[in-house]
């Protein structure tokens, strides 16, 4: 079996080598085995995503360190393991989201984590409609980037 932080460093690699110098990928990297409940994820300068412990309501952002693939031959990156509580949920998602623009600034995380909550107590299909038709309608309906956004709820 290949572990995120394996993954990474050998895209890591292929990326180097293949692409011009002055571009770079970011990308997250997660495995989750449902018998266990333990989600394990690494990161190459992806936009982190959250984890929301819902018997407390909080949400905790999946902070995991790495440098974006393509700069550097050999960097390594950090495997950071979750375990999944029953009705928790993971959201994942790219910088699209997170640079969506309220009265022509970025929002905030806390700005996004206030609508995640709003929502949170649905299914995931119906928080990433919830969330993407909010979203939407706060940019007039002209998303300037990519928006995706990735829910996965334990139940």
């Amino acid at each position: 079996m290949m572990y995120p932080e394996k993954i990474l460093k050998n895209l890591n690699r292929v990326v180097e080598r293949n692409v011009d110098a002055n571009m770079f990928i970011t990308m997250f990297c997660a495995t989750y085995h449902p018998e266990t409940k333990i989600f394990t994820y690494a990161s190459a300068g992806h936009e982190p995503g959250f984890y929301c412990h819902v018997k407390t309501n909080t949400f905790t952002d999946l902070s995991a360190k790495g440098l974006v693939l393509g700069v550097l031959p050999n960097s390594t990156y950090k495997e950071k393991e979750l375990f999944f509580h029953e009705g928790d949920m993971l959201v994942l998602l790219t910088d699209g989201v997170t640079e969506s623009r309220r009265n022509d600034q970025f929002i905030e995380r806390e700005y996004l984590v206030k609508v995640l909550k709003k929502y949170c107590h649905l299914p995931a299909q119906q928080i990433v409609d919830k969330v993407y038709q909010h979203f939407e309608r706060l940019q007039d309906f002209k998303l300037a980037d990519d928006f995706t956004l990735l829910i996965l709820k334990h139940v």
